[in-house]
């Protein structure tokens, strides 16, 4: 009798393991659907929409990352304003670690007029960072 649960037990836990394994595969390329079909929702014409995560507090975008080399800069001032980009600069600092959602016109590196669309939580931030890799893996 107590072996049987014992039996039991084992495949319970075997089957618990294989379960975790398969999402801990899949997950970023579920992460990486679903961020890439929101990406590309209801964008204004001549403006971007990217997906980064803040360290350091600066911007990483990390979707898409075509034309893009290092970090982007975000500020509320519009490209064609007379002000410099940097007296308007968002400072990120209180976001770090977090996965962003933001749009603006990209230019220069900068992301002008720029509004965050959504703001991740610590356990979505987190399996974006991991997603991240594997960006240039699974295309849409």
């Amino acid at each position: 009798m107590a072996t049987r649960k014992k039996r039991r037990a084992g495949k319970i836990l075997l089957g618990l393991l294989i379960f975790l394994l398969i999402v801990v595969l899949f997950s970023p390329a579920l992460v990486h659907a679903a961020m890439g079909v929101f990406l590309h929702y209801a964008v204004d014409p001549g403006e971007t929409r990217y997906l980064g995560i803040v360290e350091g507090g600066q911007f990483q975008p990390l979707m898409p990352r075509a034309g893009v080399a290092g970090d982007i800069r975000l500020t509320t001032i519009a490209a064609q304003d007379s002000e410099s980009p940097d007296s308007k600069e968002l400072v990120l600092t209180q976001n770090e670690g977090l996965a962003l959602l933001v749009e603006g016109q990209s230019s220069d590196g900068w992301l002008y007029s720029t509004r965050i669309i959504h703001m991740y939580d610590p356990v979505l931030s987190t399996l974006v960072r991991i997603a991240g890799g594997s960006w240039t893996i699974v295309e849409l």
